[in-house]
């Protein structure tokens, strides 16, 4: 492979590291999606906590509601997590072609001494 054909296949490497980023037009409707269904959750399980007298609490049903509440939160949490590990995977393989672009670069340019 020639160096020429190395760099191109690091930019789109690239690309595609860039392409999943939040602030992407396609990734962050979708992390913005996600943020806005775990401010709703968080809504729901907060009013649903305020609903609760601990007085009356004389049986495990009284607390279901905010247990599949709260389960529900945590499920989103682990959607957004696994969305933001993804993106940090992208970002450390495009990171890591730019360095290998730059490496190839030096190696293959005149010596400054030279010019």
């Amino acid at each position: 492979m020639t160096n020429r054909d190395n760099i191109l296949r690091l930019i789109t490497q690239i690309s595609a590291g860039l392409y999943v980023l939040p602030g992407q037009p396609h990734t962050a409707s979708r992390l913005d999606a996600d943020f806005r269904t775990l401010e709703k959750l968080s809504d729901a399980a907060m009013m649903e906590f305020n609903a609760i007298h601990p007085g009356e609490i004389d049986e495990a049903f009284k607390v279901k509601g905010l247990h599949d509440r709260l389960h529900a939160v945590v499920v989103q949490l682990r959607a957004i997590r696994h969305a933001l590990d993804v993106a940090d995977n992208a970002a450390e393989k495009a990171l890591q072609a730019v360095r290998e672009i730059s490496a190839a670069v030096e190696e293959s340019s005149p010596e400054d001494d030279a010019l």
